[in-house]
């Protein structure tokens, strides 16, 4: 929704599209500093929020133009605004109504832009939170305190959905049976990995940092107080994080986005668990920081270089080649960011087996997508997907991308 109507607002320009994880990328870093600022300190939150900064996972998935990096920004808001609400209702305080409702409302975004995880996640983590640290009635007194706060959630939320079942019927089974509970009860979709393909990505990215998270593990060390309060609440997100994407065959990397933050905060805490680091301590805290964004501004130059060839060439040729009435035609491929790059106002049309069900079924891919959508607009379906016998002499003299060389050629 974010992503189209930014498009639709600016034009078909790569910034445009790039908002959205920008500002996903911004509530990530933005609210964990202001949660440990808020209750343990300016110290924890600059040093955590350093290692946040240091993270190549989460700064190389801030430059992709999808949606990864903008619901893991809402999840994280969510998660940071129902741990301040907690904190204040244990601690007697003023302000736990306003945060709850600004909690429900960043529930509401996040589910919009990309589906039920921007409730569920929020609400595993801290409800596992207060029931781990003994404050069930904290847990309680959370559904009191706002009685109105989840009738702001179906307010934001529930509009756009209610119109897309109008203007799509079955769309809503689609969106929460298929694509929510099909893919994470039953096999089939894109990517699977193995269950231990998350802890394995995790350890790997976080490698530097991993003396210091580790002398977080001894929770019972900690003298009690709000800093080992938010540290439990970092080992409980990433758990919730970790396990609810683990169970799912499909698995793809941008899903565990949303425990970064919450690593990185326990990377702060290890540095600080012995009180103030040595000179030695921070010379490496320091490598191992500068090290990380060293990395992750290597790796987004080098896939700026070189990025895909519909990329570089489509925004090289298409714009100066197309004339008015040409049509574009992609053979038994699609590339998603092609119509972006060359500022077609017009569906590109694409050729493939279309009327075989059982290869647009047989995995998760762009065919796939593109075979479910035409059921939702079976009029612009049936003008853009062509099959190979309704490719005639006169579309074959239309501009096409020739998908056996994967350049561009025109007629």
């Amino acid at each position: 929704v974010c992503s189209s109507d930014l498009l639709a607002a600016f034009g078909l320009h790569e910034w445009a599209a790039r908002v959205a994880p920008a500002i996903g990328f911004a509530l990530a870093v933005a609210s964990p500093f202001w949660l440990l600022w808020r209750w343990t300190g300016e110290r924890l939150a600059r040093v955590a929020v350093l290692a946040l900064l240091a993270q190549p996972l989460m700064l190389v998935a801030g430059q992709y133009a999808n949606l990864d990096m903008l619901v893991a920004g809402l999840i994280t808001l969510t998660v940071v605004l129902l741990a301040h609400a907690a904190l204040l209702i244990d601690a007697g305080a003023q302000g736990a109504r306003t945060a709850l409702r600004l909690a429900w409302a960043a529930a509401a975004l996040a589910v919009l832009a990309k589906g039920l995880i921007g409730f569920v996640l929020p609400a595993g983590i801290i409800g596992a939170w207060l029931i781990v640290s003994g404050r069930w009635r904290v847990l309680m007194r959370m559904f009191t305190t706002a009685p109105e706060a989840p009738a702001l959630f179906f307010l934001i939320a529930a509009p756009w959905f209610a119109l897309m079942e109008r203007i799509h019927p079955g769309f809503l089974d689609y969106f929460f049976v298929d694509q929510h509970f099909r893919r994470f009860s039953v096999g089939g979709f894109n990517n699977p990995q193995p269950v231990w393909f998350y802890p394995a990505v995790l350890v790997l990215f976080f490698l530097p940092w991993l003396v210091w998270i580790g002398r977080r593990v001894a929770l019972w060390r900690m003298p009690g107080g709000r800093e080992r309060d938010l540290v439990l609440l970092a080992w409980v997100w990433v758990a919730v994080v970790v396990v609810f994407f683990s169970i799912p065959r499909s698995k793809l990397l941008g899903y565990v986005l949303p425990a970064v933050p919450a690593l990185a905060l326990l990377a702060g805490a290890g540095l600080l668990a012995r009180g103030e680091p040595g000179a030695g301590s921070r010379r490496l805290w320091q490598g191992v920081a500068a090290f990380g964004i060293a990395a992750s501004f290597a790796a987004i130059v080098i896939i700026a270089r070189h990025p895909t060839p519909s990329s570089r060439d489509l925004s090289l040729w298409m714009g100066s080649q197309l004339r008015a009435g040409d049509a574009v035609f992609m053979i038994n491929r699609f590339d998603f960011d092609a119509g972006l790059y060359a500022r077609l106002r017009e569906p590109m049309r694409v050729v493939e087996h279309w009327d075989d069900e059982a290869l647009m079924r047989s995995r998760d891919n762009w065919r796939k997508e593109l075979f479910d959508a035409r059921r939702f607009s079976p009029d612009q379906g049936a003008r853009t997907l062509i099959t190979p016998e309704r490719l005639t002499a006169t579309d074959r003299k239309s501009t096409r991308l020739n998908s056996s060389h994967a350049n561009i050629s025109y007629a």
